[in-house]
């Protein structure tokens, strides 16, 4: 199994619902046999408001995720079709014909041994990737600490995806309280939470506790 993960601003917010409600309805089978084909096994699609606009976050699991879901690119199956149609009009751009660019790398995982089907996604800029390297580093070398601030902002699963060309991180959290963790974790007075959001700041340039934290909406869930 593989992950993908990304982000990108989006021109038409009303046709990304669109897309949903029609993979959740009337195509609903159509998507299904889509994600069988290409071996997917989890998916989740969310769109949330940036100081760029409306950007759509995907996350994608399954047998060579990034592999495949490039095919459909140039898939004649009708679905495929459709499904690059609708997201060359949410992107406001052709993206069939656009180069591809550097894949996101994933730089960062936790885990609890367990999953969730509650989860949520998030972006944020990386003006000088070598203090994000620093960062990871660091919170990979005190494991413990990370597992007990996880475990108590109510998650199981974390990953951080890196994308080189618009320098940005994408982070893909799972739990049963995904959507209130990152609230949690500023709120927390552990010396490891304080820690962890002091750092943020430096890596992104904007510090969490003076932010507002809009919650993004889930649009696409699939799991196989």
């Amino acid at each position: 199994m593989s992950v993908m993960a990304f982000g990108a601003p989006i021109k038409d917010v009303n046709a990304a619902r669109e897309l949903a409600a029609s993979l959740k309805g009337e195509r609903s089978a159509e998507y299904v046999a889509s994600q069988r084909r290409s071996g997917c096994v989890r998916e989740r699609i969310f769109i949330t408001e940036s100081p760029m606009g409306p950007v759509q976050m995907v996350y994608r699991e399954g047998v060579n995720a990034g592999f495949r879901l490039a095919q459909m690119l140039t898939s004649s199956n009708a679905f495929d079709k459709f499904f690059m149609e609708s997201i060359s009009k949410i992107a406001g751009v052709d993206i069939t014909s656009r180069p591809p660019g550097s894949p996101a790398h994933l730089v960062y995982e936790w885990t609890s041994g367990e999953r969730s089907r509650n989860s949520t996604m998030f972006m944020a800029p990386v003006p000088d990737a070598t203090k994000l390297w620093s960062f990871l580093r660091e919170v990979s070398s005190r494991p413990g600490e990370h597992t007990e601030s996880r475990q108590a902002m109510g998650l199981c699963f974390e990953q951080i995806f890196y994308l080189h060309d618009a320098k940005m991180v994408v982070g893909y959290l799972e739990g049963p309280n995904a959507q209130g963790s990152l609230r949690k974790m500023i709120e927390s007075t552990s010396t490891y939470d304080r820690w962890f959001v002091d750092q943020t700041a430096v890596v992104h340039g904007a510090d969490l506790r003076t932010m507002e934290m809009k919650q993004p909406e889930l649009l696409v869930l699939y799991d196989a």
